[in-house]
């Protein structure tokens, strides 16, 4: 498939960040930015005059950890957080805390050598990346979780390696649909990369500006190009941060 060209004055990128900035780790904390990355987007920021954003799963303040010294628009927890503005340690919306029983009733997967339970407060992920074998029971008791506070309308969205627990009102197309409604990104195309199955809600609402899916590793619903791996995508990110040098 053929990558769209970017239009440095009418386009909005928005960015995933583990899988499509920076290679997966086998831990969450284990994961490095390269300089050289961080270099291209704080270039490709100013080029796109501030319509770049990172929507990810991590809290913004992991995402900022990463790409420091950049503080970058950015939504954080799958839509739960966002923050607008460049350059700014405040964050403009946070979802509320998950309720403690969802904890109290994950407390086993602890036990389970390998898997690693991420309590981000506003959303929990359980990984088992290093416990293959456990993804059954771990789907088994986030479920229970979720089902057991109804009431909470919490969801359960699985990913590579992961199930999360999160708030179902917030999603990353939602993110996108905040940011698209405020400048500098109302009025442009949005062009959103992502590789994993949370980057589809995302997917889902670009039609509504006409908008461009790339997905990073394998095809995914709502995308219309695609790279091989998040090394292409910090390529890619190169040559346009080139581009700003030259004209």
């Amino acid at each position: 498939m053929t990558l769209p060209d970017l239009d440095f004055e009418k386009d909005a990128l928005f960015l995933d960040l583990d899988g499509t900035l920076i290679d997966i780790a086998p831990h969450p904390d284990d994961v490095v930015a390269p300089p050289d990355l961080i270099r291209s987007l704080g270039a490709l920021e100013r080029r796109l005059g501030g319509a770049l954003s990172v929507i990810s799963g991590r809290p913004i303040a992991a995402i900022d950890a990463l790409l420091a010294p950049l503080r970058l628009p950015a939504s954080g927890v799958h839509g739960a957080e966002i923050r607008f503005e460049a350059g700014q340690d405040k964050i403009a919306r946070a979802a509320p805390p998950i309720p403690n029983g969802v904890r109290w009733l994950l407390a086993p997967l602890a036990e389970i050598p390998g898997v690693l339970v991420e309590d981000k407060t506003i959303a929990i992920a359980v990984h088992f990346r290093q416990a293959p074998d456990a993804a059954e029971r771990v789907k088994e008791v986030v479920e229970a979780a979720v089902a057991a506070h109804r009431g909470d309308q919490l969801t359960v969205v699985p990913g590579k390696c992961v199930f999360e627990i999160k708030h179902a009102r917030f999603s990353k197309g939602t993110a996108v649909e905040e940011f698209m409604a405020r400048p500098p990104w109302a009025g442009r195309r949005p062009v959103f990369v992502g590789d994993d199955v949370t980057d589809e809600a995302a997917f889902a609402v670009l039609p509504k500006w006409n908008g461009v899916g790339i997905a990073v590793g394998q095809p995914r619903p709502g995308a219309v190009a695609a790279f091989a791996t998040a090394s292409d995508v910090r390529n890619w990110l190169a040559g346009l941060a080139r581009e700003e040098c030259t004209t």
